[in-house]
């Protein structure tokens, strides 16, 4: 394999953080982060399923979407963008 011609060629090989997307242990916090503010069980089941660890629930729709909003430009995984954009209502 040739070596990238140019830095914007090289820029899927940068590590997450350095392009601005979460790193794995900013991602985890997130998804813990965003279980606690579910507003409902539905949801906190998709997190659990992604990887979010239980803590003690607090309900809070406005900051759940407030949260979600400024996470998913940072989120680099196709995958994960996607589950979390159909939390968003």
């Amino acid at each position: 394999m040739n070596d990238p011609a140019s830095p914007s060629c090289a820029a899927r090989f940068a590590p997450d953080a350095y392009m601005g997307f979460l790193s794995a242990d900013e991602i985890g916090a997130c998804l813990n982060s965003l279980w606690r503010l579910a507003p409902d069980a539905a949801a906190r089941q998709r997190l659990a399923d992604l990887g979010a660890e239980a803590g003690e629930p607090a309900p809070d729709a406005g900051a759940f979407q407030a949260l979600l909003g400024q996470s998913l430009p940072k989120i680099r995984s196709d995958d994960l963008h996607a589950a979390l954009r159909d939390l968003r209502q």
